[in-house]
């Protein structure tokens, strides 16, 4: 019987935005940003704050996160929510795609792959992509002696289910995301354990 992996349930519940988001907005905005989507919104954390700087915004889960999430969507014509098959199966193009929090809690590196590719061919010709990957954080270091080797991660038992965790190091991260997305860096910053990048498509 194949294991419950619910990657939704992977990262922490967060009221505040992220970090990452907050530091890209201005260096979005110079670059005249208007269409973007935050790719695992998980429950809109960074909502808000798309929502004030971005004309469009269009906001991307997990199916069955999708159904859970849907009635607590703001009524607006310029927010969407989709299905992540939704999401990578379309031809839509944007500004600039989110990726906060999302790869290191996906168990297949083929999907990781596959997600990144997909954003990379979605983003217009000068779009950005943002990426926020913890690495060590706090939240999973003092849960390790829950962790189970799985992959090329660690699974953490929730209830009758799993969550999986990755940790990232810079050089493989920028490699796999320069490789599948076929981005170059743009911008880079280490915040409290957080590698956060902003790639631009060329």
């Amino acid at each position: 019987m194949p294991l419950d992996i619910r990657p939704h349930n992977s990262a922490p519940s967060q009221g505040q935005s992220a970090y990452s988001v907050r530091w890209a907005l201005p260096i979005l905005a110079e670059n005249n940003v208007a269409r973007v989507a935050d790719y695992g919104c998980g429950r809109f954390r960074n909502l808000k704050i798309l929502q004030n700087e971005f004309d469009e915004v269009d906001l991307i889960e997990l199916p069955a996160q999708v159904k859970r999430i849907k009635e607590l969507l703001p009524s607006s014509n310029s927010l969407k929510l989709f299905s992540s098959d939704e999401f990578l199966n379309s031809s839509k193009k944007y500004d600039a795609i989110f990726l906060i929090s999302v790869l290191h809690t996906m168990p297949s590196i083929i999907m990781r792959r596959h997600i990144l590719r997909r954003c990379g061919e979605k983003l217009k010709k000068g779009g950005f992509l943002i990426i926020d990957v913890p690495q060590s954080e706090t939240y999973y270091l003092r849960r390790q002696r829950e962790f189970r080797p799985y992959k090329d991660g660690w699974l953490m038992k929730r209830g009758n289910s799993y969550t999986f965790y990755k940790n990232y190091y810079s050089e493989e991260l920028d490699d796999m995301t320069e490789k599948c997305a076929s981005c170059k860096i743009y911008k880079k910053v280490r915040y409290c354990k957080h590698l956060i990048r902003i790639w631009q498509k060329a």
